[in-house]
């Protein structure tokens, strides 16, 4: 069963269609999206034999493009699409092994869909192994604007300009079909949205994204984050700060590393695993 036009939340059935006829593929499933991000096919595996060729289960046959065309035609439900109509090559990588790797992104009328970028991956005997990526399923925007370019740089900048100050201007806009929550991880809107810079060349740098027929902004992210500013003291085993505290610190940031104390080493070492991972795993620019 393939989805409504231009994509619907997969299907569990879809993704169980894929999985059988795949020989017991490994499916993994976007918790945004609800689609496909990663299927394993197993070697050799084909739904039929007479298609093998078609679907790139076995070498020889049409060529690595049109494999892949048809295998996203025939499981396009998995991934919330319509058909490989939705996708849109983007390029084409052979690595040392003979492995081929063909990158698609995902289009909405003409509009190309922020973050949705989808990947087939051949091994050397030109054998459909790995899909991957992401696709946005259950688009229905109007995909043309109603507020200009010009009138979403505008908002940006008096956004950023009044969070940040100083000399700011828009360095470019570019038009999406935007997912709202995919870079988080978490189910949102689809919307008609402009990407609008906002930078100073120096330490701003945001990204601002505005709908494009309401001119609400939807979403914001930076571009530059604060680099980790650390500054260590000799306790001394003191029950209270050492004399040292704050005028004379035993280290700070941009400091030689390692010191010639192997405790201070694992101290400030465990103070930056710290901090990247409350960064890296919930975008908190802090240690605490």
């Amino acid at each position: 069963m393939l989805p409504a036009a231009h994509g619907a939340a997969a299907d569990s059935q879809d993704i169980q269609r894929l999985t059988a006829d795949l020989g017991g593929a490994e499916v993994s499933v976007h918790p945004a999206t609800g689609t496909a991000r990663f299927v394993r096919i197993p070697s050799g595996a084909a739904p039929a034999a007479a298609a093998a060729r078609s679907f790139g289960f076995a070498p020889g046959g049409e060529d690595l493009a049109q494999k892949s065309a048809t295998f996203l035609d025939t499981y396009a439900g998995a991934f919330g699409l319509a058909g490989a109509g939705d996708l849109s090559l983007a390029g084409s990588a052979k690595d040392r092994t003979g492995a081929t790797h063909l990158t698609y992104t995902q289009q909405y009328r003409g509009v190309a869909v922020f973050g949705a970028v989808l990947k087939t991956h051949f091994d050397a005997a030109g054998e459909l192994r790995v899909v991957n990526g992401v696709t946005v399923p259950g688009i229905d925007v109007d995909a043309t604007p109603t507020r200009s370019a010009e009138d979403a740089a505008r908002a940006a900048l008096s956004r950023v300009t009044a969070q940040k100050g100083g000399q700011l201007s828009v360095r470019y806009t570019r038009l999406w079909v935007y997912r709202a929550g995919l870079l988080k991880g978490v189910r949102g809107a689809n919307h008609l949205a402009w990407e609008v810079e906002v930078g100073n060349g120096n330490d701003v740098r945001e990204f601002v994204f505005v709908d494009a027929h309401t001119g609400k902004v939807i979403d914001q992210f930076t571009g530059v984050h604060d680099a980790m500013s650390r500054r260590a003291y000799d306790g001394l085993f003191l029950p209270n700060p050492p004399p040292s505290y704050p005028a004379s610190p035993f280290w700070v940031e941009g400091d030689a590393f390692p010191t010639s104390i192997a405790e201070a080493n694992n101290m400030l070492l465990a103070s930056q695993e710290t901090y990247d991972l409350f960064f890296d795993a919930f975008s908190r620019d802090s240690w605490d």
